[in-house]
């Protein structure tokens, strides 16, 4: 019998959206509502130059080192500037470090070379294959002197350090931070030891696994280490449903055309799946015979239709976007991509679909429908993390939002919240969802109901802390394994209202009320910005007086969650998994505390976020727990710390005597990475860059080959002599570069349409993991720019944020309907947009939005992506 997961499935595509947004009245809260939607836009002008006087490839601000010299050395040497353009397609290439570090050297730029010799270094490990390109760098550097010791020679002590910590912290099975610490050596005189180390750890099963437990979102560089030169096979040969790549594992056996990544992303989130839902219907927790599901995930909707249709006999319904065959044991579903919809909705069907094989096997009888559904889409919230653990009872957004909608809140003037039943016309009651008993599914309108229903039931806490509603949850799902005649609403009243005993929840209305209070809570919660972070502590801290540790530190990961900088969380989730003796969590929290500290130069003054207690106490304290923990850990962050750091700001002051700024930056901020930050050194180096204008910033062009290695690219994308293309119809089409940038960074890319459909629209992407991604939108024949998001009312994205193209600098020319220059700027806690050099909106965004990928999208045109370009 076949599952629908969702009645409304993503079948319109951006273009459809549109349409029908441009056709409706518009509401008082829609993006679209600044004025005519054209304005004086509308007809056709001249187009215009894309970037007005502004198109030089170089400003003065843009080459590295002291901006004056780099624009003089621009102006009479272009072997420099050959060699810096010729960079940015390989920024970490040592040979083009080298090369540049002599074309600097040789217009004397002393400063410049020294700074691109060390980088160079970095790029060089010492090995043996690496012998004679150092020699030769040493001696380069030796040639261009230098004002004091080298980096190497002030960091050698501390790197060695942190490396002996690492290992320590590995002999005790302290995995995350190990990993964490052997990161820290890249770049120094330990990194061939710190890579081999990491490699042979993380080759052990017990090893990931217990990095998995531990709740760290770490990239693992060993046990999950991608086969590159299987990646390219893969890419190449099992890219069409005739020949899919496959894959088994405990539980599970994964077959794809989406490619290896996709593919191996699959199966190791299903096997993490497996022990979730294990727990929640309590079926052999420890493991045990179950028979392997099979999972057929295709890249398009197309190919799910077709081979399907074959499978099964009969055409898929359109409202399906994914179901379980018991008789087959297996799941079907695809890439809603194709479709207008995001990977995401992928991820979300996924986990559904394949929750339904424990609800057989516990449940074989005839289930109430709220119960099988809304407990299948309790798991479509959990989430692949970016560095490939799956994050467990977690919040569906768009069945939040939805339910939201349906229930009908609203915020008034005041800011109080309003409730109109049945403000949508396809809202059920409450009673209809609980009610419905049938074979299939129920309409789409019911799932957030049974979702929010489910999700209420684990989550729900009285003053105790109690999750007073989760075992009478547990207990009336047993009550249907053998089905039965009876009152469904009596049962229901009696297991939720009577026996959960809640004070002034005597009937159902009042379970009804109660109920929907709670989940307009949760959805401010949810969607709320940094200024939660404050409640989660508070609740945090009611949970770990009533000795519910477990709980508490769900409320502090999410308070972190929503202010990474909330040092009170911080302090109290290290704390709390020391009660549960979750070392290698602790441990890692302590530390990220530790160095929180030192981004506060006076150690007297008040630490933010934390009670009464200066900075320096809150480092003491931290230091203090992190040697209950590990006193290894403790003593190393006190016998190297502060003498580095002291012996580094000197250093780097006789460089800045010796006239090399850019060195001492260098210098300054590659210290400060290997003791996870200081004020001190980072105020150092910020007064050097506002003193002589020097910067670190690099650019990096990546590289577009024909055949698109490095890239994560639909179908509809082609590259030829570096120039990346698409022609695309339906559906969202993204090429996301493979190597994920470190935040902060700077992402840009020229945008031409070759031909228009009724609404071409293209822009950048940004943040893409395996599982989500965030898309700047260019509606080229609106000429504005958008955020695009997924709604609960419409069928696929639609714009938010809606901003109208401005003018470029220096151009008197309005926004042309074909080219557009789109960048971002993205920081820790917000996202910076612009078009055509104009700065259109700033954005308050968390790590978990922007953490990831950048790329490239399409719909509806033909369009060239040129000048791509990152800046980091």
């Amino acid at each position: 019998m076949i599952q629908s997961l969702k009645i409304v499935a993503r079948t319109l595509t951006l273009l459809s959206v549109f349409i029908l947004l441009l056709a409706a009245p518009t509401p008082a809260s829609s993006p679209f509502q600044e004025g005519d939607l054209f304005g004086e836009d509308q007809g056709e002008e001249e187009e215009e130059d894309l970037f007005g006087d502004d198109d030089d490839l170089f400003g003065d601000d843009e080459l590295p080192g002291d901006g004056k010299k780099a624009a003089k050395a621009r102006e009479y040497d272009p072997k420099l500037i050959e060699a810096i353009t010729a960079l940015e397609s390989a920024p970490h290439d040592p040979a083009r470090l080298e090369a540049t570090a002599r074309a600097a050297l040789a217009v004397g730029e002393a400063d410049m070379a020294f700074w691109y010799a060390n980088l160079a270094l970095t790029q060089l490990p010492e090995i043996t294959k690496n012998k004679k390109a150092r020699e030769n760098l040493i001696k380069l550097r030796t040639e261009i002197g230098a004002p004091g010791m080298t980096p190497e020679e002030l960091q050698n002590e501390v790197s060695r350090e942190i490396f002996d910590m690492a290992k320590a912290c590995e002999k005790k099975k302290l995995y995350a931070n190990a990993a964490s610490l052997l990161e820290l050596c890249i770049g120094t005189s330990m990194q061939s030891r710190a890579e081999e180390r990491l490699e042979k750890m993380f080759s052990k099963k017990k090893a990931i696994q217990s990095l998995i437990e531990s709740g760290i979102d770490f990239v693992i560089p060993g046990g999950r280490k991608v086969n590159k030169k299987k990646r390219r096979q893969v890419n190449k040969k099992n890219t069409t449903w005739e020949d899919p790549y496959e894959i088994k594992g405990k539980y599970y056996i994964v077959r794809s055309d989406m490619g290896y990544d996709y593919t191996h992303a699959f199966l190791d989130a299903m096997e993490q799946m497996n022990a979730f839902y294990r727990t929640v219907f309590n079926y052999k927790v420890r493991g045990g015979t179950m028979r392997s599901c099979r999972i057929d995930v295709y890249k398009n909707r197309q190919v799910f239709d077709a081979v399907e249709l074959e499978n099964r006999g009969q055409p898929i319904d359109p409202n399906v976007a994914g179901f379980f065959v018991p008789g087959e044991n297996r799941v079907a579903t695809y890439d809603p991509r194709s479709m207008g919809g995001t990977i995401d909705d992928l991820w979300s069907t996924l986990f559904h679909e394949a929750s339904h094989q424990f609800t057989r096997a516990v449940l074989p009888g005839l289930l109430l429908t709220w119960l099988n559904e809304g407990t299948a889409s309790y798991f479509e919230g959990a989430f692949l993390q970016p560095g490939g653990s799956v994050a467990k009872n977690r919040i569906p957004k768009m069945r939040l939002r939805s339910l939201y909608s349906l229930l009908g809140f609203q915020k008034g003037k005041e800011g109080e919240y309003m409730q109109q039943r049945k403000s949508r016309p396809d809202a059920p009651t409450l009673e209809q969802v609980i009610t419905y008993y049938r074979p299939g599914s129920y309409p789409g309108a019911y799932y957030p109901y049974g979702w929010g229903l489910v999700y209420f039931f684990h989550n729900y806490e009285d003053g105790n802390s109690e999750r007073i509603y989760l075992p009478i949850y547990k207990e009336f799902m047993l009550t249907y394994k053998s089905g039965g005649d009876h009152d469904i609403k009596a049962r229901f009243v009696e297991y939720f209202v009577t026996k959960a005993g809640v004070s002034g929840v005597e009937t159902f209305d009042d379970f009804e009320k109660h109920w929907m209070t709670w989940i307009r809570n949760l959805y401010d919660m949810h969607y709320g910005g940094p200024e939660q972070a404050a409640k989660l502590v508070t609740k945090g801290k009611l949970q770990t007086k009533n000795k519910k540790y477990e709980y508490a530190l769900a409320s502090f990961r999410w308070a972190l969650e929503k202010d990474s900088k909330n040092n009170a969380a911080r302090m109290l989730y290290a704390e709390t998994a020391m009660e549960l003796e979750r070392w290698d969590l602790a441990a890692f929290h302590l530390r990220q505390l530790e160095a929180s500290t030192r981004q506060i130069i006076d150690q007297d003054s008040p630490m933010p976020m934390v009670t009464a207690k200066t900075a320096g106490e809150v480092r003491t304290y931290a230091l203090d727990k992190l040697g209950e923990v590990n006193a290894r850990l403790r003593d190393g962050l006190v016998a190297s710390v502060d003498q580095f750091v002291t012996k580094t700001q000197e250093v780097a002051e006789t460089y800045v005597q010796a006239d090399r700024p850019l060195s001492a930056l260098y210098l300054l901020k590659s210290s400060a990475r290997l003791v996870n930050g200081d004020a001190r050194l980072l105020t150092a180096a910020q007064d050097i860059e506002l003193e002589s204008g020097v910067s670190l910033k690099r650019g990096y062009r990546p590289h577009v080959p024909d055949d698109l290695e490095g890239w994560s690219a639909r179908n509809t994308f082609k590259a030829k002599g570096g120039i990346l293309s698409a022609k695309a119809g339906g559906g969202v089409n993204t090429a996301v570069f493979e190597d994920a940038p470190p935040i902060p960074y700077r992402w840009e890319v020229d945008i031409e349409l070759e031909d228009k459909s009724d609404m071409p629209v293209a822009g950048i992407t940004f943040g893409s993991t395996l599982q989500d991604e965030q898309m700047m939108a260019w509606l080229a024949d609106m000429r504005r720019m958008a955020l695009l998001i997924s709604s609960p009312d419409e069928a696929g994205l639609i714009p938010s944020d809606m901003v109208r193209l401005e003018k470029a600098k220096g151009s008197k020319k309005k926004p042309s309907h074909k080219n557009v220059h789109l960048a971002i700027e993205v920081y820790e806690d917000r996202v910076i947009f612009f078009a055509n050099g104009v700065q259109l909106l700033e954005k308050e965004m968390t790590e978990l939005e922007t953490r990831g990928r950048v790329g490239v999208f399409v719909e509806g045109a033909t369009a060239t992506f040129t000048n791509m370009r990152l800046e980091y």
